[in-house]
């Protein structure tokens, strides 16, 4: 790689000097850095492009990623790139390209903290037109290290398409800031075929081809406008994107929370006004001074910020309802519209009939359980039934509800009753061979080898052999948790997913945490039978110590890539390793290191619907027919890294850890429609990606459609049982855990009546996390008698209590038995 990079002309080269900064050519490298001043060359080669790697994917022929090189006549999957003359001019530190037509020219013009491009684009040359905008992300094939890669952790689109701002990250102190400062069409990431990798972005001004819902009409211009620059953290990049776009912008410490929050606003910019609009419509200004947004209804509430330059943003933050009621209509909308009659629950139903009238990615019919993967074992659908056992253990048994959950486990899971006809995708208690190959007892049947299923099945069983104490089911768990061990783990506690008997496959270890279903196993034995449970724990911490040392190393299944789910779910067997296997610093500083790495794969915005959400892409094409590959924000996955934050929050006592876990919680919940069916994403992209072409060769496949794109920004038009594991997780850390932020006046899952207690929206609240001893004293709504472990990531200075008795006191956390209906914590001399 040149560190010294000239400009190239058609007729020839010729070398010349442009005010510009490092980071250019830490762009050609795949790198951003913080921009150093002074005089670098830059290589623009006749395209109009900087010189970016070549990147080749498997099957695809190869493409230069380009920035900044226009196109037109382009289509989804195609563009036609415009050639240009570059005529450079250094003494005014911009260049000049130019069609040979004159239709077609940009310039790039060189600042003090970046650089601008002017792009004059013809309206006539659709259906689309635009400009390539690629960045090294994460996965292309360009020789660099991932960890040198990058991946879009901001995605802004003003509602008018008027300006946009996106961020960048390369890792927590590497940001490059691109906004658009002019009126646009639309933007797009390029996916790969299978969807799993990001290969480009673009930026249109003319997009005549997506349909878009009736009301919305997409902007046709003749320029655009894009400026890039640099920055260390994700707040500076945000500062510097309104500074650039003269925008004002709101930001609360937590993107929401249940009837009741008072979230402190800050602004950033130059204020004109502050509104809050309300779920019902219901509009009120807030002081500019120390805004407070109060969220007193169910829903999305938006604060409309508006600049001192007139332009309007918009934050969105969450009210919830209580957990009572969410549990409730979930569960019960689950019961009614997903389940079939053998007790398996359907993956997908289409919002507007509900009913299963859409096809896999397979092509086979949803909601057909005689049809292999139709139902999803007990993965998709199975988060239905463990939702249900979850909300029964926090509120209750139901008639309806315990009927339901004995349809899934015992006629559907365990093909009681039936057990020589097993229904595909469950639990097969005898040897059965298929496809040639012999699998021993609990394999699930009709399945070559996806031990993830059993993995969510022995989940399932440990909670129902813990709600109904059935000493049957819980057998069938010893069973299936030796099955486990025996088939599939190697002696050093690899979980392979062998897919012949005297073949080693793929390492799945992470892949949905049979460290945690082992050990939740070994937990409920611990007080029956002492010798299964040690020998249960014993291969959960083999596995864990597995994990630690494959390190870096994130293998998964599909298409290879460096999967958010393989990093957060090796990240989360650490951390529960560590807290419930017997404490192991190895294993938990493992487990930090991963996460770390991983927040190049989290979102960050002033946007519930986003905040937090891990970013995946490629779940809308298994659970959806409304377009390909796209920004999966809010996924049911995402739980995966929040749970995983709160772990680190219970092992650490540091309430960045559990501020973080709660709004990735409120990211998914988002989801959560008014009638208790869950939509399986919120997807900001404007133009998803498309879905493989073999799909659209099934016969009588309802995907034809996909020879249009659609607008999206938007949540897909149907309910994903998948969207339910948010709740399992939801019952395991927020029915018992609350938290006040440093300032004092930010609750998590919790929030301050009119005398100023802090009341736990957690139905068995046990656990309170402060950041420090309060200042002032803080009172504490309890039940009498109830036992509270307060902790504190500084407890400096000693802690005072009163209407309590304290039970036992460590470093940073206080046992405390309430002796009234209110607790007051505070400094030991306050």
């Amino acid at each position: 790689m040149r560190n010294e990079l000239d400009f190239q002309v058609r007729e020839g080269e010729a070398t010349v000097t442009a005010p510009a900064y490092r980071a250019v050519v830490d762009l050609k490298a795949g790198g951003f850095k913080q921009l150093v001043s002074g005089d670098s060359n830059v290589n623009w080669i006749a395209s109009g492009s900087l010189d970016l790697p070549v990147a080749r994917e498997p099957a695809v022929s190869p493409t230069r990623l380009s920035f900044g090189a226009p196109f037109v006549g382009g289509t989804q999957k195609a563009e036609n790139p415009v050639s240009l003359q570059c005529r450079p001019l250094p003494s005014e530190g911009r260049i000049f390209s130019e069609s040979e037509s004159g239709s077609v020219g940009v310039e790039t013009v060189f600042e003090p903290d970046g650089l601008r491009l002017e792009a004059r684009l013809p309206l006539d040359a659709g259906p689309r037109s635009g400009l390539n905008l690629d960045m090294h992300f994460l996965d292309l094939p360009t020789g660099s290290p991932w960890q040198s890669q990058t991946m879009p952790v901001t995605l802004y689109t003003s509602e008018d398409f008027q300006y946009a701002y996106f961020l960048w990250q390369r890792s927590a102190e590497e940001h490059l800031v691109m906004v658009v400062d002019a009126p646009f069409a639309a933007w797009r990431i390029k996916y790969s075929y299978h969807g799993h990798h990001m290969q480009g972005f673009q930026l249109l001004n003319v997009a005549d081809d997506v349909v878009t819902p009736v009301g919305v009409k997409l902007l046709r211009t003749s320029c655009l406008r894009v400026g890039i620059a640099f920055a260390g953290s994700w707040e500076a990049g945000l500062r510097t994107a309104v500074e650039k776009l003269g925008l004002a912008v709101a930001t609360t410490p937590v993107s929401g929370g249940p009837e009741g929050t008072a979230l402190p606003v800050n602004l950033i910019g130059r204020v004109q006004s502050v509104v809050i609009v309300r779920p019902s419509g219901r509009t009120e200004a807030l002081a500019v001074s120390a805004p407070v947004a109060r969220l007193q209804e169910p829903g999305l509430h938006e604060i409309r910020v508006t600049s001192a330059a007139g332009r309007v943003h918009v934050t969105r933050v969450l009210c919830h309802e209580d957990w009572r009621t969410l549990f409730q209509r979930v569960n019960g909308f689950y019961r009614r519209h997903f389940q079939h009659p053998c007790g398996a629950f359907f993956r997908c139903v289409s919002a507007g009939a509900l009913a299963p009238d859409d096809v896999t990615l397979e092509g086979l019919p949803f909601g057909d359980p005689t049809v292999s993967s139709s139902c999803r074992s007990g993965e998709f659908g199975g988060f239905s039934a463990a939702a249900m056992m979850k909300g029964m253990g926090l509120f209750g048994e139901t008639s309806e509800l315990r009927e339901s959950v004995d349809r899934y486990i015992l006629n559907w899971a365990l093909n009681r009753g039936h057990e020589e006809t097993p229904l595909p995708g469950s639990l097969c208690k005898s040897p059965h061979t298929f496809h040639g190959v012999t699998f021993s007892a609990y394999h699930i049947y009709s399945d070559i080898n996806y031990p993830q299923h059993e993995v969510f099945f022995l989940n399932q069983l440990v909670d129902y052999a813990r709600l109904t104490d059935d000493s049957t089911v819980l057998a069938d768990a010893m069973a299936l948790g030796r099955h486990m061990i025996e088939a599939h783990v190697r002696p050093d506690g690899a979980f392979l997913n062998r897919r012949q008997p005297d073949q080693e496959g793929g390492d799945y270890t992470s892949i949905d945490m049979p460290v945690i279903a082992l050990g939740r196993l070994g937990h409920l034995l611990e007080s029956r039978r002492p010798e299964a449970s040690a020998y249960f724990f014993r291969w959960a911490r083999t596995m864990a110590d597995h994990l630690c040392r494959r390190g870096m190393s994130f293998p998964t299944e599909g298409e290879a890539c460096t999967e958010d789910g393989s990093m957060a779910c090796a990240a989360l067997s650490l951390a529960y390793s560590h807290l419930f296997l017997g404490p192991n610093p190895g294993h938990l500083a493992m487990a930090g290191v991963l996460v770390e790495a991983h927040e190049k794969l989290v979102l960050k915005s002033a946007d519930c619907r986003l905040h937090q959400s891990s970013l995946r892409f490629w779940e809308t094409l298994y659970e959806t027919a409304a377009w390909g590959p796209s920004i999966n924000a809010g996924h049911g996955w995402t739980l995966w890294t929040g749970a995983t934050k709160a772990l680190l929050y219970l092992a650490t006592h540091r309430i960045h850890w559990l501020q973080e876990a709660w709004c990735a919680s409120m990211a998914a919940l988002c989801n959560v429609d008014a009638n208790g069916g869950i939509h399986p994403c919120f997807t900001p992209d404007m133009i998803p990606g498309a879905p493989p072409d073999p799909w659209v060769a099934i016969p009588a496949n309802r995907l034809v459609r996909f020879r249009q794109s659609a607008l999206a920004m938007r949540r897909p038009d149907n309910f994903s049982a998948s969207g339910n594991h948010q709740f399992i997780w939801a019952a395991l850390l927020w029915g018992r855990i609350s938290g006040v932020l440093a300032d004092g006046r930010t609750p998590i899952n919790a929030h301050f009546d009119a005398a100023d207690v802090l009341v736990s929206a957690a139905p068995k609240f046990d656990r309170l996390a402060l950041a420090a001893v309060p200042r002032e004293p803080l009172p504490v709504r309890v039940r009498p008698g109830a036992r509270l472990t307060v902790t504190f990531e500084d407890k400096e200075g000693g802690v005072g209590i009163s209407g309590g008795r304290l039970v036992r006191e460590t470093d940073h956390a206080l046992d405390i038995e309430a002796q009234s209906d209110r607790l007051s914590i505070g400094r030991a001399n306050g």
